[in-house]
């Protein structure tokens, strides 16, 4: 009785350490976003980046990434290099002050335009928290893994307000052996995080999704992009995990050099492409709010923009720079959906755009995380999309992970 107290205490500060960490963080991109966008309204931020001079928001950009060249590079030179998620949950040490350093400079280069996600600093924040409270604690081993992978689902689930996601990203991706008390944990300390975060964070939907109707021509397309969209997420994903190996080897000083110049390539991209600016929230939107008949300058402008993003957020990853592809996977994933969507629709009018885009972003992201409970969560509870349009998206995520797991089974 006594240590399943101690444990129930032990999840409530994971809950509530990875509530703080969101708040703190959101706080941080507000603030970043009204000074340099005039607002802070997720809602109202790519109108806001519009209206900035094209000059001045390459600027913006380009400023941003020097600066976090330039912090990465600092850290590499007096302190260590950032530690990964992963090695941290199998116990590698994540000093607190170092990650808040770390974990700060990924947020405002994200709101100030960098196009990586910014989901990696509220859960390395949160593990960092917990796995000090953790060693306080006693707690050592698999007890210890599964309370710093509790915190870091947390801290997702926190900083969007997603607490179902955050609960399977933790026991999907981070717990290790998976158990009854690694899901029970996971998702207590997530609703608890989400909670204490609610009064800053909010229950906004993170994205505005339009009613779906579910229809013989949307589910009959689901497979079909599974195979199509699911290739494509996999030769993103095999070209980042080769980029990210080779960014780990790579010295303090060349950092300080590639990723100015990636930098200095989003710039550049988004003199015209504004669209693909940050976490890729404003291209995601634009494929689900997608309205009217089929069109190639439809087509093409999504395939143009999902292209641009997933090149920008690899050269980014493969020049040096710290930050998550689960946001920007599922902008890539929705324009994707809304291609190979449109080009279904010539077949099948009348179909939802919106419909597309949530199976597009789901497939995507379930096969670059390799995470597709948490793929499926994910899109559901960012758009609050809970109705009958989760059929087609389980069974395009579905189709996709049984390729992926046959075409790397051949590898072998």
């Amino acid at each position: 009785m006594v240590s399943l107290l101690r444990w129930s205490l032990a999840v409530v500060c994971a809950g509530l350490i990875a509530g703080l960490a969101g708040i703190f963080l959101t706080l941080v991109t507000r603030a970043v976003e009204v000074v340099l966008w005039g607002t802070w309204d997720v809602r109202a931020l790519a109108g806001a980046v519009a209206t900035v001079g094209m000059w001045p928001r390459a600027a913006i950009v380009f400023g941003s990434a020097v600066l976090g060249a330039l912090v990465w590079f600092l850290l590499g030179v007096f302190a260590c290099s950032p530690v990964p998620l992963g090695t941290v949950v199998k116990g590698a040490r994540m000093p607190l002050g170092r990650t808040v350093i770390h974990t700060v400079t990924q947020t405002v280069i994200v709101a100030a335009g960098v196009s990586v996600g910014k989901e990696v600093a509220p859960r390395e924040l949160a593990a960092s928290g917990m796995a000090a409270v953790s060693a306080q604690l006693g707690y050592t081993g698999q007890s210890r893994r599964q309370l710093i992978a509790a915190a870091a689902g947390a801290g997702l689930a926190a900083v969007y307000a997603v607490p179902l996601a955050g609960c399977a990203f933790a026991v999907e991706a981070l717990a290790g052996r998976r158990s009854v008390r690694a899901v029970l944990s996971a998702a207590a300390a997530s609703a608890v995080a989400v909670t204490a975060a609610s009064f800053v964070v909010g229950w906004e939907p993170y994205y505005v999704v339009p009613d779906v109707p579910l229809s013989w021509p949307l589910i009959a397309w689901a497979p079909v992009a599974g195979v199509l969209i699911g290739g494509c997420a996999m030769l993103f994903s095999s070209a980042l995990r080769r980029i990210s190996a080779r960014a780990a080897r790579r010295r303090p000083v060349r950092v300080l050099v590639l990723v100015p110049l990636a930098g200095a390539c989003v710039a550049c991209a988004s003199l015209w492409f504004p669209e693909v600016l940050g976490n890729g929230h404003s291209l995601a939107q634009m494929a689900v709010s997608a309205t009217g008949p089929v069109s190639l300058a439809v087509i093409g402008g999504f395939l143009t923009l999902a292209t641009v993003k997933a090149l920008l957020t690899l050269g980014l990853i493969g020049a040096g720079a710290w930050g998550g592809v689960l946001t920007p996977s599922i902008a890539v994933g929705a324009a994707l959906g809304v291609v190979c969507g449109g080009a279904w629709m010539v077949l099948f009018p009348g179909q939802s755009w919106a419909g597309f885009a949530c199976v597009g972003a789901a497939v995507f992201l379930a096969v670059v995380q390799r995470t597709p409970v948490t793929a499926v969560l994910l899109v559901a509870e960012f758009g609050h999309v809970f109705g009958a349009v989760l059929i087609p998206v389980v069974l395009a995520v579905a189709t996709a992970q049984v390729m992926r797991l046959v075409v790397e089974r051949r590898r072998r």
